[in-house]
Order: C-alpha cells, then structure tokens, then sequence
C-alpha cells in the first residue's frame, strides 16, 4: 500500500508542485537511518532553479528535486551516488 503526498515548494514564486509517493513502511528503519536522511526536500529561499538528489526514507530511494541555490537542509545531494552513500544501502543499513 502506498499514498501519495502532494508537496509545494516555493509555490508563491516558481507555483512548483511535487509529487511524493510514500509507502507505508519505510525499506530501512527509520531508527537507523543518519539524521540528514529523514529532512524532506527543500528549495530553499534563492530563485536559482539547480537540479539536486534527496534521500526520501519511505521509498529508499534517492529522487530529484529543485534547489533554489541557497539555504536549504542537508538532504541536498549534488549527485545520485553521493545521496545513496550516505544514506542508502552503501550507508550501512540492512539491505
């Protein structure tokens, strides 16, 4: 079973609106994942539109999102591999 989130980042400006499909029980503990891993994708305040990965905890998959270019959270990877080193199955879980 899966249900799906409707998220708007910056909407007042770029009116982006992303779709995320959770599923209901997260691949990898959420327990065990570093902490980084559970922030949800954010822009960020900059108008820059930059394409980064972030580690979403309930699919275990790193996915794209826009990234304005400043502010922001952690979960902010410049590349697929470097998201899934530090959060996914390179990152030590139980897969």
């Amino acid at each position: 079973d899966a249900f799906t989130l409707s998220v708007c980042f910056f909407c007042r400006d770029l009116a982006v609106t992303t779709i995320l499909l959770f599923h209901r029980d997260p691949p990898i503990p959420i327990a065990l994942q570093p902490d980084i891993c559970l922030e949800p994708p954010y822009m960020g305040p900059c108008k820059t539109v930059m394409i980064r990965y972030f580690y979403n905890a309930y699919t275990g998959l790193c996915e794209r999102f826009r990234y304005g270019g400043c502010g922001g959270n952690k979960n902010n990877f410049l590349t697929k591999e470097e998201c899934m080193k530090t959060c996914g199955q390179v990152a030590g879980s139980l897969w």
